[in-house]
């Protein structure tokens, strides 16, 4: 799968490295996540941490290694290191993941369209696109 992966990336010019990815608890990202998306950089910082995590072989799980990445996209790093001391963000997290689980989503990538639909994992780009066609398609039906 990871292979796939890499090559997939590959194609799209996204440096995956999974031999140097260091699995972690992602739970302080995702407030990381959560803070940059009140300061307007949400994108930015959650494309830094992915390739921190990715590409480079930063420890996901890290808070120097959160405040770091996130100080390069946009965040002002040590008040990313003040909110990783605290509980700010956890419940906002914690909300999220309770969304997830009514959703049904178990695994990730996992993408949501127009709340009805769900497209697991990576899947390549003609699947994602049928699957926005039938949910557009269904939403003009039900408007109708």
């Amino acid at each position: 799968m990871h292979e796939e992966t890499e090559e997939r990336g590959r194609a799209l010019g996204i440096a995956f490295d999974f031999r140097r990815a260091r699995r972690g608890n992602t739970f302080d990202a995702h407030r990381v996540i959560q803070m940059a998306r009140d300061h307007g950089v949400q994108d930015a910082v959650n494309k830094r941490l992915m390739a921190a995590y990715f590409s480079e072989g930063g420890a996901i799980g890290d808070r120097a290694t959160l405040a770091d990445a996130a100080g390069t996209a946009g965040l002002d790093r040590s008040a990313v290191a003040e909110m990783l001391e605290s509980d700010r963000y956890a419940a906002d997290v914690r909300s999220d993941e309770r969304e997830a689980a009514a959703l049904g989503i178990t695994a990730v990538p996992f993408f949501v369209l127009d709340r009805r639909y769900g497209v697991e994992g990576a899947q390549p780009a003609e699947v994602l696109l049928e699957a926005m066609r039938t949910a557009l398609a269904d939403r003009a039906e039900s408007s109708a």
